[in-house]
């Protein structure tokens, strides 16, 4: 079984998450090797195609490109696109805080400079002894960095056998609203940007049911559209 950690929010919900295994990550890995290696092969043989006189010109061009593919792909990578990796993306996992936050530039840079060191003394020998060690399955990068590689999931919606059909004049949900209600949903609202799509679609359920239920406002209404409610309960008086 996957190791399983529990993140709570400011707001007292919890995420359940699963630890990425050695084995998928390996393949999320071998997947970005193998475009790496892609990339320099289309390198070098473009600069190939020059003649000899040119191609020593352009020698410091081409081994920029060769040292942004090996050392700038995983930091940049991870870092644009919230912790993904083209590999990373294939296989279903991704990088973020400990604390569930979704990974930034510092993490990135953190984690992928020590990869030189969890690579020694051959093919990843010191990162994968750490990650047995390790109860979070981190290598050295992501203990320094305060990163884990978790397992995406598809954010489980519920269903009902017969909704409640939205209103038309979509009335502010103010009976049974307290003022705690409403700075939770404020609070989302301030940060859910900040939220990788999965996690930020699961709080917004998770405190749109917990708000609704206390305020004896229709769940099966407010988890049509659980933003949708939230904004409404900021907005209500």
């Amino acid at each position: 079984m996957p190791q399983t950690i529990k993140v709570s929010t400011p707001d007292h919900i919890e995420f359940e998450y699963h630890v990425a295994g050695i084995g998928t990550r390996f393949c999320a890995l071998a997947l970005d090797h193998l475009l790496q290696s892609g990339l320099l092969l289309c390198v070098t043989i473009g600069f190939a195609a020059f003649e000899i006189d040119v191609f020593y010109d352009m020698t410091a061009l081409m081994l920029v490109l060769i040292f942004a593919i090996l050392f700038l792909y995983f930091l940049l990578f991870e870092w644009l696109w919230a912790g993904l990796t083209p590999g990373k993306k294939s296989v279903g996992i991704r990088v973020i805080y400990e604390d569930g936050r979704p990974l930034d530039f510092a993490g990135s840079a953190i984690r992928n400079i020590l990869r030189l060191a969890d690579f020694l003394p051959l093919l990843y020998g010191l990162g994968i002894t750490t990650m047995f060690i390790s109860h979070k399955s981190q290598r050295l990068g992501d203990m320094a960095g305060g990163t884990l590689v978790v397992v995406q999931r598809a954010v489980r919606r519920e269903t009902y056998m017969a909704p409640t059909p939205r209103p038309s004049a979509d009335p502010q949900p103010t009976f049974g609203l307290t003022k705690d209600d409403r700075h939770a949903a404020l609070r989302f609202l301030e940060r859910r940007m900040e939220l990788g799509y999965g996690p930020r679609e699961e709080l917004a359920v998770k405190l749109a049911r917990r708000i609704a239920e206390r305020a004896n406002y229709n769940v099966a209404e407010a988890l049509q559209d659980p933003e949708g409610f939230l904004e409404r309960v900021a907005r209500s008086e």
